[in-house]
């Protein structure tokens, strides 16, 4: 038998014995000289609560699997009980008070229907007793004038049937405890498995939220930011024209030649640490790197935010770039070590930016501008910036600028082109960096 299976039957023993002792008492006050039909009634009250004793304890009747058990010794106690309580004084009988613990605790112990059960098994017995008794069917008599001499067993009687109905009660509170127990461990589980789900929830939301920022950064990483932005209302971007921007070209003269016996891991980390150097210049003098091809890197000031500095940024961000060429040389030098140089092409001029693709986007720029400033970086000299006429014309005050005359480009024909030697010395401090007339100077 089962841990269950074992409280269930300490659960009932106590009753089913309270029961049969009842019964045995109230064949005591039954005797056969005081109403037959009462004496018979006892008897078999005897029997049947043997005979449920018998079957409680040997086969185990399982209560909770099949209720209806239930149902027939209480059905049968109540009616005894009943007679019991008609016979000793009706209203005034002291069996009442324990019938009415007896309904009250087997109605909390079970369910209501048994209440509502013994409310009718009694009102039914109580109704035919009284009609047999008026028709003459039955005689009356009142057990508690019998007793007057026999008040012992009488009181022995109320004993057992407290023990009876107390024990009930017992149990019953019991239950109610129990379930109590377990409505407050139910809630207390829901309230853990609530809190978990709310924590799974919130974990849930958290790493939606750092995906979500890992995916802006991702995207930052390729188009501006105010793209991102416009891409993120409106689901598409439109071009935009600028009657004014500065496009930068740069190539590595040498490194198709190095290309060919460099492993391929060292040559991408070469290209790498010089790229990664330019990108910290795109950062602070506020250009929009666009796109690497190759050993070829492009840079765009004025796009997508337009300024009127644009052409001077990109000077600065190209003589940036020279120094970081000039320690990486003469690092590779000291190293016995090859190197790639470097060519650096400006242009200022129209042109028009947008986002182009579907799956992969790409933020670009279109025009004659960039063909120019390409023509720029081709004609150019290694290891220095070659900028058009038209740059020149913004940055003439700035910086020191070598003219080198009407130049070939090709498809192009002949167009002017100067070298940038540095900043002017009235605007540049010892190490060659602007100083804070350059700024004030470039505010105006």
């Amino acid at each position: 038998m089962n841990e269950i299976g074992k409280l269930q039957r300490r659960k009932f023993f106590i009753p089913n014995i309270s029961r049969f002792l009842l019964n045995v008492l109230i064949y005591y006050l039954f005797p056969s000289n005081v109403g037959n039909w009462m004496y018979y009634l006892s008897i078999a009250s005897i029997v049947f609560s043997f005979f449920w004793l018998i079957l409680e304890l040997i086969v185990f009747l399982d209560y909770k699997k099949y209720p209806l058990l239930v149902y027939f010794p209480f059905t049968f106690d109540m009616a005894v009980i009943t007679v019991l309580c008609y016979i000793s004084g009706g209203i005034n009988s002291p069996f009442l008070f324990m019938y009415l613990m007896m309904v009250i605790s087997d109605t909390i112990y079970s369910d209501s229907r048994l209440g509502f059960n013994a409310m009718i098994v009694s009102s039914i017995c109580y109704a035919t007793i009284s009609i047999s008794i008026y028709f003459g069917a039955l005689e009356y008599t009142n057990i508690m004038d019998y007793q007057k001499n026999h008040h012992w067993m009488f009181y022995i009687g109320v004993a057992v049937f407290f023990m009876y109905s107390s024990s009930m009660m017992h149990f019953s509170i019991q239950e109610v405890m129990n379930q109590k127990k377990k409505l407050l461990d139910s809630l207390e589980s829901e309230k853990q498995q609530s809190e978990i789900e709310k924590g799974i929830a919130l974990i849930a939301q958290k790493e939606t939220e750092n995906e979500k920022i890992k995916s802006e950064s991702l995207l930052l990483n390729i188009l501006p930011e105010e793209i991102v932005d416009e891409l993120k209302n409106s689901g598409n971007s439109k071009p935009v024209f600028y009657s004014s921007a500065t496009v930068l070209f740069t190539d590595f003269q040498g490194f198709t030649e190095m290309a060919e016996t460099l492993e391929p891991s060292k040559l991408i980390s070469e290209l790498d640490y010089c790229f990664s150097k330019f990108d910290s210049l795109m950062e602070k003098y506020n250009l929009e790197k666009l796109k690497t091809i190759g050993d070829s890197y492009m840079c765009v000031g004025g796009i997508p935010k337009q300024n009127k500095t644009h052409a001077i940024d990109s000077v600065l961000a190209a003589l940036g770039m020279q120094k970081i060429m000039n320690d990486w040389r003469n690092m590779k030098i000291q190293n016995s070590e090859k190197f790639w140089t470097i060519r650096i092409g400006v242009h200022t001029g129209p042109l028009i930016a947008g986002v182009i693709g579907q799956k992969k986007f790409a933020y670009d720029v279109w025009g004659d501008t960039v063909n120019l400033a390409s023509r720029m970086e081709s004609s150019g000299l290694a290891e220095k910036i070659n900028i058009s006429g038209d740059t020149y014309h913004f940055v003439k005050d700035f910086f020191e600028c070598e003219y080198r005359g009407k130049i070939a480009a090709k498809n192009k024909g002949h167009i002017d082109m100067y070298l940038v030697n540095g900043i002017k010395k009235e605007f540049s401090t010892e190490e060659g960096l602007p100083n804070s007339k350059f700024f004030e100077k470039m505010r105006v």
